[in-house]
């Protein structure tokens, strides 16, 4: 089910309000090829020559990752390999949780404000599934005076079996629900099952954020909690 839950702000002042948002399809005219990036965010660096993924706009893989039915990942940056597309977009690494002592907190967010900051996904399955389930989450902030931070984020996730059709399963960018969690973490719809591989579609937006040690719209942050930050399973077919 798509969510967006009260979301916890860097000074653990809550904001947001629950919701419950139908999925919908979009056009976006977004078509890439596929493949995806080499085997760690480092390594995609060193192959293709880019700034560290900072702002680097659309990117083109050399190398396809081998399909999968179970992607599982505790930082988000093991899901590199399967990244294919990067606009406006950076990883963050927060050094003040490392200096008190907690494990190091990181997130991929918009590098530059009011320019909305994208991630494209490719999963191959390698085979047509019938049952799909995704869990992922984008975590957005909002401060006001005296909260120890500055901006707000929003952010939207979409997904598709073709890199044409977009379904939206979570969207807090075209309502302007500054500051609000959203995710999904459930059964993917009907339209989306039967096919050998998953799109997935990340858009975040940022006002007033300064964008250096922190972004206030992040995508699968991780760190504090040990669990997975995203998962993707597909169901074997049934053998007759």
């Amino acid at each position: 089910m798509s969510w967006l839950p009260a979301a916890a702000s860097f000074s653990d002042v809550e904001h947001g309000v629950p919701a419950t948002t139908a999925p919908r399809i979009t056009r976006r005219g977004l078509v890439l090829g596929g493949g995806g990036i080499a085997a760690t965010l480092a390594a995609a660096v060193a192959v293709r020559g880019l700034p560290g993924h900072r702002g680097s706009g659309p990117t083109v893989a050399k190398l396809d990752p081998p399909p999968a039915t179970e992607f599982r990942y505790d930082d988000i940056r093991s899901a590199s390999p399967y990244l294919v597309d990067v606009t406006n977009m950076k990883v963050y690494r927060e050094e003040w949780w490392v200096k008190m002592g907690m494990p190091e907190l990181t997130y991929w967010g918009p590098e530059q404000n009011d320019v909305e900051g994208t991630l494209l996904y490719r999963f191959p399955f390698g085979r047509r599934m019938p049952q799909i389930a995704l869990s992922a989450t984008c975590a957005c902030h909002i401060f006001g005076e005296g909260q120890g931070g500055e901006g707000r984020g929003a952010a939207a996730l979409e997904v598709s079996a073709d890199g044409l059709a977009w379904t939206t399963l979570a969207d807090g960018i075209e309502p302007r629900q500054w500051g609000v969690y959203i995710g999904f973490d459930d059964s993917l719809p009907s339209h989306l099952l039967g096919h050998a591989e998953l799109w997935l579609r990340v858009r975040c937006l940022t006002q007033d954020c300064p964008n250096d040690s922190y972004s206030t719209a992040q995508f699968g942050r991780a760190g504090i909690h040990q669990e997975p930050v995203f998962a993707l399973t597909a169901e074997e077919p049934r053998r007759v």
